[in-house]
């Protein structure tokens, strides 16, 4: 699904990507995480959102510790990523001791496969609230919603088949155990540019005795991305909280 900000850049959910309206070649890549805040930032957008809501909804509601410094540093990536596509600042700014005031003008294209032509039909593509408040609450609530279950689903199937497959160790980093799959030489193929896509943020954690894995499956889909799952693994108990991720990668 796409939205589109301040008739300017258009933020697909479901590939984590800011792309410019005028020059549909620039586009930034997000986080999974960055790109989780910026969608509840959007459905509370024109309003001041707590830190404590979004820690909530996005942290803690899938299970993880809340982490005051991945949301600083993915509030940091929405600015610097608009700004740099745009040459112009969000309005979106930091409350001490609240949280975040955001306001923009947005509306939704469910056209996934190009870029929306809202600069011929500014007038008409403008953001009135009273018109499309509701139509947003409705699509994000769905997005979430399939999001979860999705989620808890197969959390439940606990990924026991990563036991029954061929891997080998790339890397440590922190607390994170980094695992190949489908490569012949998984060390030479993990390389700095899939490195720097890759959800971190947990490697840095305490160090409690447990650890968190990650896979990466090198069988891109026509040399377009890498699928990699992390779960945490606790001593004497099986896989749990694992998340599946898709990064747009070339191997071409």
């Amino acid at each position: 699904m796409n939205i589109i900000i301040n008739n300017q850049v258009v933020f697909n959910q479901d590939e984590f990507t800011l792309t410019l309206v005028r020059q549909p070649e620039n586009y930034i890549k997000l986080q999974p995480i960055t790109s989780l805040v910026l969608s509840e930032l959007l459905e509370k957008s024109n309003n001041t959102i707590s830190r404590e809501e979004l820690l909530e909804n996005i942290w803690v509601g899938r299970g993880y510790a809340p982490s005051n410094a991945s949301l600083n540093n993915s509030i940091a990536a929405i600015r610097k990523s608009y700004y740099t596509l745009t040459n112009d600042e969000l309005h979106l700014k930091t409350i001490p001791k609240v949280g975040y005031e955001f306001y923009c003008d947005k509306y939704i294209d469910n056209n996934e496969n190009e870029i929306p032509d809202v600069l011929g039909n500014k007038k008409e593509s403008r953001y009135n609230p009273s018109a499309y408040s509701y139509t947003i609450i409705n699509f994000l609530s769905l997005f979430s919603l399939v999001f979860l279950s999705l989620y808890f689903y197969f959390e439940s199937v606990g990924f026991n088949e990563f036991k029954s497959k061929t891997y080998s160790e790339i890397e440590k980093i922190g607390i994170c155990n980094i695992y190949g799959y489908n490569s012949f030489a998984p060390k030479q193929t993990f390389d700095n540019n899939i490195k720097k896509d890759l959800n971190l943020d947990e490697c840095y954690g305490p160090k409690d005795g447990s650890s968190v894995d990650i896979y990466l499956d090198f069988n891109t889909q026509g040399g377009k991305y890498i699928f990699y799952t992390t779960c945490k693994n606790k001593k004497g108990e099986d896989l749990e909280q694992c998340m599946n991720y898709k990064i747009s990668y070339s191997t071409r």
